[in-house]
């Protein structure tokens, strides 16, 4: 008997579909092809991703949870984060951030170095690779710090970094410093040695320094764009 039309018709699986226009749309984000202050015209989204406006409208309000799209009078905008508030997350995200080096060491175990190794490797490939993009790097970096709040086993910590995640790879994004990067892998080898020889006291200090180098990173570069714009409105 011969299959009917419908037979054939293939399911389209909505929510990996959201998920898909949402990692699109971040990786825009973070790669700056949507710079803070840009416009996320809809009808320009649906062009360009090939979905309904409705699937857009799901993973702007996606990214606004996340802290990368602000509503406007205008419509859905790439905040600008300002110094100030580089400052607050930088102050939040050291604090927890020194916490979970802690309780990870305090865990520490055989998986869980192995799962900070594997990240870490992820971290040195794309580090040292020309051709890796911005998302390419804040991917491998975030699969290090999944890894470290992972082995830290606390949850209430883990909701709090997972919230500010967006915001501090905006920040990443945002104010990213050549210089630093290779500073910046040095740094999280220290971390994961202090995870590995279960030194409390030493990992959380590490992660937060490791925090604190990367603020200053960023105010350096805010100064000097602040200096630049200053100068060109002369």
């Amino acid at each position: 008997m011969a299959a009917s039309v419908t037979d054939l018709r293939v399911v389209r699986n909505t929510q990996l579909l959201r998920h898909q226009v949402s990692e699109k749309l971040r990786e825009s984000i973070f790669d700056m092809r949507f710079p803070p202050g840009s416009r996320l015209i809809e009808r320009e989204l649906c062009e360009s991703v090939g979905v309904s406006r409705t699937l857009i409208r799901e993973a702007l309000r996606e990214l606004e949870g996340e802290g990368l799209v602000t509503l406007t009078s205008r419509g859905p905008v790439v905040p600008i984060l300002t110094a100030e508030d580089a400052r607050y997350i930088y102050d939040v995200r050291g604090a927890l951030e020194g916490l979970a080096g802690r309780r990870c060491a305090e865990n520490s175990s055989p998986e869980i170095v192995a799962a900070l190794r594997a990240a870490l490797h992820d971290v040195e490939v794309t580090y040292t690779d020309e051709h890796s993009s911005g998302s390419q790097k804040l991917a491998a970096k975030s699969r290090f710090y999944e890894a470290l709040i992972n082995g830290a086993a606390n949850p209430v910590l883990t909701d709090l970094l997972r919230m500010m995640h967006g915001r501090i790879n905006l920040l990443r994004a945002t104010y990213s410093s050549s210089e630093r990067t290779m500073k910046s892998l040095s740094e999280i080898r220290g971390i994961v040695r202090a995870v590995e020889d279960r030194k409390p006291d030493e990992a959380r200090r590490l992660c937060a320094e490791h925090v604190q180098n990367a603020a200053i990173a960023a105010y350096a570069v805010i100064d000097a764009r602040t200096h630049q714009e200053a100068q060109l409105s002369k």
